[in-house]
């Protein structure tokens, strides 16, 4: 239908705007975003899919200083340093860009490193959509619209109390007490479904152990890398 109404505006020569989700990467700008980083020495991976996890095994393999990027699950992988790519002012005499500590992150967000997998998806990312955690949002926030930081606070708040209360601190998977406890502890407001999303999510951060032994294993490769997202045509990171 969109297709459709902009081929129509375009023959009546009408000016066209669409919408942000409209727009398609150029065919093949993977490969040569990658060729350009090649071209500089840089060693270029590919990936079926999210890149996040395999640059944070990079990161934590090669004891890397940190990672660049625009995404925020680089603030619960185990990277030391998130440095905010939208932030990165190359012009001047003196570069700058944002960055974000590790242990500065945990002591904003206030929970223990173990749980900060478990904050992202109760809050809601790529994995879990916001409508799957509906009830446990309007348990924590009732009658305020649940986004940004309140919501954060409010979900790294109630985590911390019901992990608390029955003495997990994120090693392993959640125990079935927990979900209970979650919501005020007047029985569970996660459904199963919610329930499996938000377990599926936290597998997407942890890395793999193998893909952290194969980046300390070429530490002594005088290299950078550069991960490219979709190894398809137009995905790219």
């Amino acid at each position: 239908a969109t297709c459709e109404k902009v081929a129509a505006a375009v023959s009546r020569g009408e000016a066209v705007r669409a919408s942000s989700s409209c727009w398609v990467p150029p065919l093949y700008v993977s490969k040569w975003i990658g060729a350009a980083f090649r071209a500089h020495g840089c060693r270029v991976v590919y990936t079926a899919g999210e890149a996040d996890r395999a640059i944070a095994a990079h990161c934590v393999g090669r004891r890397c200083a940190g990672v660049l990027g625009k995404d925020s699950d680089f603030f619960v992988l185990p990277v030391p340093l998130y440095l905010a790519l939208d932030s990165l002012r190359e012009r001047g005499a003196t570069p700058s860009v944002v960055a974000y500590p590790r242990q500065a992150v945990l002591e904003a967000l206030g929970v223990p490193e173990g749980l900060l997998p478990l904050l992202a998806s109760l809050v809601g990312n790529d994995f879990v959509e916001q409508a799957s955690l509906s009830a446990l949002h309007g348990a924590l926030l009732p009658g305020r619209h649940a986004s940004g930081g309140p919501l954060i606070e409010a979900v790294g708040a109630e985590l911390r109390r019901a992990a608390g209360a029955v003495c997990w601190d994120g090693s392993g998977a959640p125990p079935l007490q927990l979900w209970e406890e979650l919501g005020g502890g007047g029985g569970a407001v996660l459904d199963a479904v919610a329930r499996g999303k938000v377990e599926a999510s936290l597998a997407q951060y942890s890395l793999p152990v193998d893909d952290v032994a194969a980046a300390g294993e070429e530490a002594g490769d005088d290299i950078e890398m550069a991960a490219i997202e979709g190894g398809g045509e137009g995905g790219g990171e």
